[in-house]
């Protein structure tokens, strides 16, 4: 997220230098491009949509093809994220579900819900102030293309991004490090099903070693 918003990567961290800033030092990370403010605004704009694939990933576990297709309000065959309600609808209302791999809809943590709706109103303000197009198949997606459609190349991006940072890792292991975020902030894993909108028996399978850790705590 960090190479996405527009800081230096230099193999082994993010480089970092002392600024004064009324009459005090302070450390801040290397902006890409220097003293050239539209080469960093450029590759800000470029990675928006892969950031939030990214975060979305990370802090609810939803599929990648179901990140793709969400909005930001209810929709038949789409699923949507409901800023007000805090709660994120995998599936459009009358879209099929699997029985092997479901999705779920579930509440979000405040924070997260905090953070989509601050995405929702920057996606209101912009659309109103750039004049997006009107959308035939349900409105504007919550990952887009700077003008409310699909993100098109945005998951190879992502990829790429990783790859920069030296991040060797599948994007699905994103759902993995987000479980794990969550039991480490002291979440059971009977809470991250519910917030992932999985079934129990299904993260207890896959993150077989938490629950150990979680069953010897106890």
């Amino acid at each position: 997220v960090l190479h996405c918003l527009g800081y230096v990567w230099d193999g082994i961290g993010f480089v970092t230098h002392w600024v004064m800033h009324d009459g005090e030092w302070r450390l801040e990370f290397v902006r890409i491009g220097g003293r050239d403010a539209a080469l960093w605004a450029q590759h800000v704009a470029a990675h928006a949509a892969v950031i939030r694939l990214l975060l979305v990933y990370w802090l609810t576990g939803t599929r990648l093809h179901t990140i793709l297709k969400l909005g930001w309000r209810p929709m038949t065959w789409r699923g949507w994220i409901d800023v007000a309600r805090q709660w994120i609808h995998r599936n459009g209302r009358k879209s099929p579900n699997y029985f092997k791999k479901p999705r779920e809809n579930s509440p979000m943590l405040p924070c997260v819900a905090e953070l989509f709706a601050r995405w929702s109103a920057e996606d209101e303000r912009e659309a109103a102030n750039e004049r997006w197009p009107l959308r035939m198949d349900g409105g504007a997606y919550v990952v887009h293309n700077g003008r409310g459609g699909p993100a098109e190349g945005v998951v190879e991006l992502a990829r790429s991004a990783l790859g920069i940072v030296g991040v060797d890792a599948r994007l699905h292991d994103l759902k993995g490090g987000g479980v794990t975020a969550y039991w480490h902030a002291g979440f059971g894993l009977g809470q991250i099903a519910l917030y992932f909108g999985n079934r129990e028996d299904s993260i207890d399978r896959a993150y077989r070693s938490l629950k150990n850790s979680e069953e010897a705590v106890k």
